[in-house]
């Protein structure tokens, strides 16, 4: 794992301590977390049940899209935390109460939602590239994960990465050239897949260039800052998504009234670095043989067959599922749709047992879903939408 060469990331994290009946491990829900004051809790789960389970530590890390933070999970990990909850309650109505918890019967979770580099709260570079993001990630991992001060030598730990376009591709990667350090892998809207020539971000970028030449001005505002980006013919969803990305400078010494988060020269240098994939990636690694989910947006282009030929080569265990009436931002359009998937696969992880939902194999067949709201799940392929 190469620490050496990467930055520190800023991260956002809760930690979570999940007490467990054994005689209902593999019927019930297990949840009650121990909530960390003041923090925004992201519950996940992650593997397989093993072995003296309470010396096992789970890390689920999210990774988001290009022009994007870690707040862009914010939602569907709190709606994660409610459906654990509504399932712990039903829990301890039932048999739960019967049960004294002991203190060996524990699952202990570690939640991450990350900032890349050139992105939100982490530092800015020259440099933008995958393997970057690799260095980056091998060092939050090393510096957060397996080498954190009060961890016993004896901890198993396991790590499931859960990424959205630029952040899926960074996630995909890593999983391949680090098998042994990964133990799943959720990948949103997106494929092992080359894009470059199919999208660009030219009209984002230009028209942030163009606000910022306004950001000294003092009578400038956000309600102008977003005139001027409409200008580029960026809609409404786009204008905002970038928004996200504007502060202002009120308590600092900066002669602009505003700035961006991210490093826009930069991004816009290396756009075609993240839209691409590594044309020789299956000559340099073997497949990743662990349970991968693609979830994509039912009116999205990122996941149509023709972008999906490295997936069973790369990915043999992988399920794909579509959200219908959704884009490129799946997991934000309909989070609750997006939780229902992404619950039944971490459930599916650490219980380790077989009942996948709606595995799409290589004849693109789908088994039928088992414990899962099927209201919510639909499937659309008109293909249509405005990616951003």
């Amino acid at each position: 794992m190469n620490k050496a060469f990467g930055l520190p990331l800023h991260f956002n994290k809760s930690s979570l301590s999940i007490k467990y009946n054994p005689s209902t491990l593999f019927t019930s829900s297990l949840y009650n977390p121990l909530l960390s004051a003041g923090k925004q809790q992201q519950p996940v789960l992650n593997r397989d049940v093993v072995h003296n389970l309470n010396k096992t530590k789970y890390s689920l890390i999210f990774l988001h899209g290009l022009f994007g933070s870690s707040e862009n999970w914010r939602l569907s990990n709190k709606l994660l935390l409610d459906k654990f909850n509504k399932h712990q309650q039903l829990d301890n109505s039932s048999i739960g109460n019967a049960y004294q918890h002991n203190d060996n019967n524990t699952l202990d979770i570690d939640l991450y939602s990350l900032d890349l580099r050139n992105h939100g709260g982490s530092p800015h570079s020259n440099e933008m590239t995958f393997d970057n993001i690799n260095d980056d990630l091998s060092l939050f991992i090393h510096s957060n994960i397996y080498n954190q001060s009060n961890s016993s030598s004896d901890i198993d730990h396991k790590i499931v990465l859960v990424g959205h376009s630029m952040g899926g591709k960074s996630s995909m990667l890593y999983s391949l050239f680090n098998p042994t350090y990964v133990d799943g892998l959720v990948c949103v809207d997106v494929a092992p897949s080359n894009y470059v020539g199919i999208h660009n971000h030219d009209s984002k970028f230009l028209s942030m260039f163009e606000a910022s030449k306004y950001f000294a001005q003092h009578d400038i505002d956000k309600k102008k800052i977003e005139d001027i980006m409409e200008s580029f013919n960026l809609d409404k969803g786009e204008r905002l998504y970038l928004l996200n990305n504007l502060v202002e400078n009120n308590n600092n010494n900066s002669l602009d009234k505003y700035s961006w988060k991210l490093n826009v020269q930069t991004l816009y240098e290396y756009q075609n670095d993240m839209l691409s994939f590594p044309n020789d990636i299956v000559n340099r690694v073997e497949p990743f043989h662990k349970k991968v989910l693609f979830i994509g947006g039912g009116d999205s282009h990122y996941l149509l067959p023709k972008y999906r030929g490295n997936i069973q080569y790369l990915f043999p265990n992988n399920e794909i599922h579509f959200i219908a009436g959704t884009g490129h931002f799946a997991h934000a359009q309909k989070p609750k749709t997006f939780v229902e998937y992404l619950y039944r696969y971490l459930f599916d992880l650490i219980t380790n047992n077989n009942n996948h939902i709606g595995i799409q194999n290589s004849n693109n067949n789908h088994i039928n879903l088992t414990n899962i709201d099927l209201s919510l799940m639909n499937n659309n392929n008109n293909n249509n939408n405005k990616q951003i």
